[in-house]
């Protein structure tokens, strides 16, 4: 016969090999939870990647739309402005355009009438004529010019000092010579003389901004006091 703790060795195993078994069931069982749980993790971490993906491409898609819309826009915006800039500036040359022909015939309207006046009233000098003859005169200054004027009236006298002035502001040595005129009626208008060549070119821009004027005006080449430039007021 058996001892009896053989006996009870004996019996106790099999009951040992069922706790083993139970033990490795249930860990199979958490194993195969475990991975259906992972499975199905990773099942709506794919869905979930699939859904942010569409959901930034519509995103971006929305956010090109915009862009491209905002960017017709103001592609359509400059182009308004480009036309409308080319319209004012048409509108801009035109009206400069206006403007100078308005200039222009502003300023013969004023020589027109300048001449009207020059024609009906006593002889002066105008200011744009002594704008340009005393820079010209001042290229001959310390140069002597006499003006003899014939008293047939006020008039020559007042001329007379008008070309005084005119000389005067260019530096010149100028002077007046009264003389009482004998002939009736008395003769009219400007004779200018000019003593040598220099001095002819000087006659010259005189004769010239004189008879622009509508001045009776004429040369005359024989000196009689021996100045460089000799003018006769004589009566309008």
């Amino acid at each position: 016969m058996f001892p009896a703790f053989v006996l009870n060795t004996v019996l106790a195993m099999p009951a040992s090999s069922q706790a083993n078994g139970s033990q490795i069931e249930a860990a199979a069982k958490t194993q195969q939870h475990v991975f259906i749980i992972y499975i199905v993790f990773l099942a709506l971490t794919v869905v979930f990647s699939v859904l942010v993906w569409r959901s930034s491409n519509k995103y971006q898609d929305a956010v090109r739309r915009h862009a491209e819309a905002q960017i017709l826009i103001a592609n359509a915006t400059a182009e308004t402005a480009k036309k409308e800039a080319a319209v004012a500036n048409q509108k801009t040359a035109e009206l400069n355009e206006r403007a100078a022909l308005a200039e222009v015939r502003s300023k013969e309207l004023e020589i027109q009438l300048e001449k009207l006046t020059l024609a009906t009233a006593d002889r002066f000098i105008p200011k744009y004529v002594a704008d340009i003859l005393i820079p010209e005169l001042k290229k001959y200054s310390n140069k002597k010019a006499i003006i003899f004027v014939g008293l047939a009236n006020h008039e020559p006298l007042d001329f007379s000092r008008k070309l005084y002035d005119l000389f005067k502001s260019a530096n010149w040595d100028a002077a007046i010579i009264e003389q009482r005129n004998v002939i009736y009626p008395p003769p009219r208008g400007i004779i200018i003389t000019a003593n040598g060549e220099e001095n002819s070119q000087i006659a010259k821009h005189l004769f010239a901004a004189f008879s622009q004027l509508g001045y009776i005006v004429s040369e005359q080449f024989e000196s009689v006091a021996g100045a460089d430039i000799e003018i006769r007021v004589l009566a309008k």
